[in-house]
């Protein structure tokens, strides 16, 4: 996250929103940013339709740059839990899923 920020990757200043841990056990931490919609990628599919065909030559998260992509989870199947630091995301043998700015 500091290295994301110090390197100026963020569209929006991330330290001017207003943060709050959710309650629970879990820890999970939300950020409201009310700027963000001004600052964001542009959209390129049609918001009057829920289901659209998939479009490999517009915005999909597989075009997500690797800068942007702050860790990847997947399911492993047992009850242990890792942390690999920059660890390159490859979608070859699995579908990870990834938080990522912006």
């Amino acid at each position: 996250w500091e290295d994301r920020m110090a390197r100026g990757l963020f569209r929006y200043d991330v330290t001017a929103c207003e943060t709050k841990v959710i309650p629970g056990n879990l820890g999970f931490v939300a950020q409201l940013n009310e700027g963000r919609h001004l600052k964001k990628r542009p959209t390129e599919f049609r918001v009057d339709r829920v289901l659209q065909p998939f479009d490999a030559a517009k915005f999909n998260f597989t075009k997500v740059g690797q800068e942007e992509v702050l860790f990847q989870f997947e399911n492993g199947g047992g009850d242990d839990s890792f942390f690999v630091e920059s660890s390159p995301i490859s979608v070859a043998d699995r579908a990870p899923n990834v938080v990522a700015i912006n």
